[in-house]
């Protein structure tokens, strides 16, 4: 196996493991701990998104200009340092006052952006570098398949933790014991990426369909042509009545202009889901733990967050079985429109109720009904990751692939920022509106995606 694929698959596993150890269900409750409402818990999320986007830019871009290797090395460096800091908060600030330590925490999440934005561009496209077109989809689905059972492996190891500590309640100085094992433990994932080396990424072969001769059309895509196009004239200039512009050699502007859509529609898709996604995502544990709402134990949706990873990894494998019969665009909104569908069906239950009051909906008591309807919808909404990954890689130039990758990190910042808006809708009204505001914003991202369908044509 490659080097680089190697390390990739390596770190990814391991760093979502000690990720989310302290950061799926423990960081939140751990936040609003600290301060009390959900609007802090949606500031510090969003610091952490803004620093990300910072980094990101100028990473993805040096990492096409000069090395991807020396930029993750960088990243390794300010991983180290962010981790420290979060130590440093964690066991300073509980010496003094809990204001305090939340500001330094929230420093500490700016940090941990950084790195995160020096990472995830630069890493990403020195994968895609090592792999061959013919290979990307199915090793980008195992890349994507390995983060969230990594994620997954986190919150089994905070159950482990709770029966250990022998604690099932969120108090404040249980969620901070979990904090620091969880930071000491992330630094361990950055030693890989001292280790890649762009020399031992491969050539041609690992190229964009868009720049490489047509016959790497049956690694899955191919630009839309006019009607009457032949692919195989697109590498022959002067073709008369072919429907291709035969001004030059290569592919022809018209195949160029078509398939440089791809990106930037995934892109405006990923932006305006991640916007969406940030409503919610991070209040998730809060509303399953609420006394008003299901009132889950702490060990409890510790199990339900790694069982939920555990069947996003493992359907992402069969949603990439299914793209090879029904095409990776249309597997995509199968998979969309049924997770959009359970989250109205979690909102619409809760009209007519007075959440403020203490109001809530039987169903949303009834953990056999929500938990499943839970669990469901955030398996088809995000199994899908590493079959867009592919498609992108396909549709960008070796060239550019650090900066496309990079921009990820937009998406990450969209729902970081709207996880304060999100923490201002829940205060305010609860948790049914900023339901019925996410599902409609994702229902908006997947109307984006669906005009992929005449750009991306799998074989």
């Amino acid at each position: 196996m490659n080097r680089n694929v190697a390390l990739t698959l390596l770190y990814t596993f391991t760093s979502a493991l000690t990720l989310s150890v302290w950061t799926s269900s423990v960081l939140s409750s751990y936040l609003k701990t600290l301060k009390g409402t959900f609007g802090y818990v949606g500031a510090a999320e969003a610091c952490q998104g803004i620093f990300q986007l910072i980094a990101a830019v100028p990473a993805g871009w040096l990492a096409d200009k000069l090395r991807r290797d020396k930029i993750l090395a960088v990243g390794g460096y300010s991983g180290i340092l962010a981790f420290g800091f979060l130590l440093f908060a964690l066991l300073f600030g509980m010496r003094r006052n809990n204001d305090l330590e939340f500001w330094l925490v929230t420093g500490a999440l700016s940090l941990i952006g950084v790195m995160q934005g020096l990472v995830n561009g630069p890493i990403q496209a020195i994968y895609a570098d090592s792999v061959s077109k013919d290979d990307r989809p199915r090793l980008q689905t195992y890349s994507f398949a390995l983060g969230v059972i990594g994620r997954a492996a986190g919150p089994l190891t905070s159950y482990i933790l709770f029966l250990k500590l022998r604690i099932d309640v969120f108090a404040l100085s249980e969620q901070r014991r979990i904090m620091i094992i969880g930071a000491a433990a992330s630094i361990a994932p950055l030693i890989f990426l001292f280790f890649f080396d762009d020399a031992k990424s491969l050539g041609r072969e690992s190229e964009s369909i868009t720049i490489s001769s047509p016959s790497a059309q049956s690694s899955g895509a191919e630009p839309l042509l006019s009607p009457s196009a032949d692919p195989e004239d697109c590498l022959r200039p002067g073709v008369e009545g072919s429907g291709h512009s035969t001004s030059s050699a290569g592919w022809c502007g018209l195949c160029r202009k078509k398939s440089a859509r791809v990106p930037l529609l995934l892109l405006c898709s990923d932006v305006i889901s991640g916007l969406a996604s940030g409503m919610t995502i991070k209040f998730f544990p809060l509303f399953f733990q609420d006394d008003r709402c299901v009132n889950l134990k702490p060990s409890s949706v510790a199990v339900m967050w790694a069982g939920t990873r555990v069947g996003i990894g493992l359907w992402s494998l069969v949603a990439r079985r299914i793209s090879d019969r029904i095409g990776r665009i249309a597997t995509v909104l199968v998979h969309k429109v049924i997770g959009i569908s359970l989250l109205f069906y979690m909102y619409f239950v809760s009209i007519g109720y007075d959440e403020k009051a203490g109001n809530t909906p039987p169903i949303w008591k009834n953990v056999s009904i929500i938990a499943p309807v839970y669990i469901v919808r955030t398996i088809v909404m995000n199994c899908n990751g590493g079959l867009r990954k592919s498609i992108l890689n396909d549709y960008v130039p070796k060239s550019n692939r650090a900066k496309w990758n990079s921009l990820d990190s937009v998406t990450r910042f969209g729902w970081s920022g709207s996880a304060f808006i999100g923490g201002a809708i829940c205060d305010a009204y609860g948790y049914g509106p900023s339901f019925a505001v996410t599902a409609s914003m994702q229902l908006a991202a997947c109307c984006v995606t669906a005009t992929l369908l005449r750009y991306v044509r799998d074989k």
